[in-house]
C-alpha cells in the first residue's frame, strides 16, 4: 500500500475523520485531505505528529506493521520498542509531558544514548 492509502486505513480503523485529526495536528483539513489522497506529502515530522494523534507508530505509514511496529533496538538480543512504548517510558519516568512530540532527531538522540547506556553496562559484566 502507498502511503496515502495506510494513512486512511489507519485514520478509519481509529474511528477518526480527516477534520478530527487535522484539528490535533493544528493543520487545515484541506491540507490533511490532500495526504490522503496524495495530492500531498507531510514532511517526516508532519508524519510523527499524525502518528502520535493517531495513537500509531509512524512506521505504520512505510510499511504497513500493526501500530507495536518496532524502531528502537533495546538490546542485543534484538528486543525493540515502538515510538508509543518509548513515549509512554518518558512520560512515566517525568521526561517528557504528555503533549510532547519526539521529532526524528530526537529518535536518533534517544537511539544513541540507549547505545551508550547498553554499552555501560555490558562493561560491568
Amino acid at each position: 500500500m502507498e502511503f496515502n492509502e495506510l494513512l486512511k486505513k489507519s485514520r478509519v480503523e481509529h474511528g477518526m475523520t480527516q477534520q478530527q485529526v487535522a484539528d490535533k495536528i493544528g493543520i487545515d483539513k484541506s491540507t490533511y485531505c490532500g495526504y490522503e489522497t496524495g495530492k500531498r506529502q507531510p514532511d517526516p515530522r508532519r508524519i510523527v505528529q499524525i502518528a502520535k494523534a493517531l495513537g500509531v507508530s509512524p512506521n505504520v505509514f512505510f510499511d504497513g506493521e500493526n501500530e507495536k511496529a518496532p524502531i528502537l533496538s533495546v538490546d542485543s538480543t534484538g528486543e525493540k520498542i515502538s515510538v508509543n512504548e518509548l513515549t509512554d517510558i518518558l512520560l512515566k519516568l517525568g521526561f517528557i509531558t504528555q503533549d510532547a512530540d519526539l521529532s526524528d532527531s530526537d529518535l536518533r538522540f534517544l537511539i544513541s544514548v540507549g547505545e551508550v547506556i547498553r554499552s555501560w553496562f555490558a562493561q560491568r559484566k
